[in-house]
């Protein structure tokens, strides 16, 4: 690769598996490198970050009209259009983006919207959890640099069992700020989870499911990191994938890095996605029991994380924790130990969007042309379909936005002021007064930068 180039990331990877870190690397490294974005994207990307809050603020406006916005929960990771989990959609001109919506004392649900896949190129490194074959045999990024991440399987369902997703970290930051760190509510949630077998065995089937993916697609990443070498070697693994994408960063630059990075939250207003004293090499192993290695085993996980040296370990049972043992008689009873008296921060910590779920007790609607609300257990029917309608039609006039965009000529200075005059006729005035605002400010700026670009053409 030359390094006067572009650097262009993709990260496919599980939550909770080094695919935060590794991105957390690849932002410092884009940096040594010569901006990736042509000018199409350029403006394209201004009309995406002046649009982005425009979901939040259309879920809000259906919430203040029920009476119930000051209860509405969305995290403000996932303010910006390309907030929030990302996949291809069925077509490889289609990405999907997921935002999780609560509202304190109604529930929660996923609203899953598509926009034009080049909207993926907004985010300096374009990630995604899922669809490791899919990524790297994508036309778009045939030349861009491609990573995996991957964990002890194992571990990742433990990590999942603990984690607080982006939703109960809002739910915490404001109504449970007394308890905002009490690791007993992370252990309260996990032991449900935990003793559930349906529930355990649910987030099983996804990671098997995506680790058989990526067994067949593995050879076609650039870089495969595993999450136990930058946690244990975290000098020598920067500088791997520093060497991947050919940037000279050199052992203090590595150090850096990890020491910017290590044992903190990378995920911004999600303010709980790391454990304190957890993220340990084999730390699965002061929680899970015997049974739940006798689950894991069954699946066809083992065989496949053996190749990346995750062998399936069983535990003595008699340096067990109290925690272990509970959840271990628990398990040989029967009994689903159920004590989070907090429905709403139990709904909000389920896990909706990683675990094979068919038996649990969601609703969902047929997709919409642009947006799909998937797993809803929300008690007020009217007001989802309510936002689910608004978000169709503020999504419509979105994608229109953004193909005007990128349908514009932009062989020329001229050409390009051109398309963009069109545009902006078009969708000046389309949307509400704030989006509108934005809209013309990032039309000026979009401006400028063809002038600014126009040596380049």
């Amino acid at each position: 690769m030359d390094n006067e180039l572009p650097l262009k990331p993709v990260v496919v990877g599980p939550g909770r598996g080094g695919f935060t870190m590794c991105i957390h690397v690849l932002h410092q490294l884009v940096r040594m490198r010569p901006d990736k974005r042509d000018l199409r994207q350029l403006v394209l990307d201004e009309t995406v970050r002046a649009t982005g809050t425009s979901v939040t603020e259309a879920i809000g406006a259906a919430c203040d009209e029920r009476g119930v916005g000051g209860r509405l929960l969305m995290n403000r990771n996932f303010d910006r259009l390309t907030g929030g989990p990302k996949w291809l959609g069925d077509t490889d001109d289609t990405l999907c983006v997921r935002k999780y919506v609560g509202v304190a004392g109604l529930g929660d649900f996923t609203l899953a919207l598509s926009y034009p896949v080049e909207v993926a190129d907004e985010d300096n490194i374009i990630h995604s959890h899922i669809q490791f074959k899919r990524w790297p045999r994508h036309p778009i990024y045939s030349e861009y640099v491609k990573f995996a991440t991957v964990r002890n399987p194992i571990g990742i369902v433990n990590s999942a069992c603990f984690s607080l997703n982006a939703l109960t970290s809002e739910y915490l930051q404001r109504f449970l700020q007394d308890r905002e760190y009490d690791d007993t509510l992370r252990q309260e949630l996990a032991e449900y989870k935990l003793t559930n077998r349906d529930f355990f065995g649910g987030l099983l089937a996804f990671q098997d499911e995506q680790w058989r993916e990526f067994s067949e697609a593995a050879s076609e990443f650039d870089h495969v990191m595993r999450w136990e070498d930058i946690i244990e070697h975290p000098v020598r693994t920067i500088l791997e994938i520093a060497a991947v994408c050919d940037v000279d960063l050199g052992e203090e630059g590595a150090i850096r890095i990890w020491e910017h990075m290590r044992h903190r939250n990378l995920t911004g207003f999600h303010k709980h996605n790391y454990r304190v004293g957890e993220g340990k090499v084999g730390g699965w192993k002061k929680w899970l029991t015997n049974e739940h290695v006798e689950m894991y085993a069954a699946t066809g996980l083992p065989s496949i994380a053996k190749e990346y040296g995750y062998e399936t370990e069983y535990l003595d049972e008699a340096d067990y924790s109290p925690f272990q043992r509970r959840v271990s008689a628990a398990l040989q009873r029967g009994e689903v130990l159920d004590t989070v008296t907090d429905r709403d921060l139990f709904g909000f910590a389920f896990n909706k969007s990683n675990i094979v779920g068919d038996g649990f007790a969601f609703h969902s609607y047929d997709p919409l042309p642009h947006v799909h609300l998937e797993r809803s257990d929300f008690r007020d029917r009217e007001l989802e379909i309510d936002i689910m309608h608004r978000v169709e039609q503020l999504a419509a006039g979105l994608n229109a936005l953004f193909r005007a965009v990128l349908a514009g000529d932009y062989g020329s200075g001229d050409a390009a002021k051109a398309s963009l005059r069109a545009v902006r006729a078009e969708f000046e005035d389309g949307f509400t007064p704030e989006t509108n605002a934005r809209l013309t400010a990032a039309f000026d700026k979009a401006a400028q930068i063809i002038d600014s670009y126009r040596h380049r053409i």
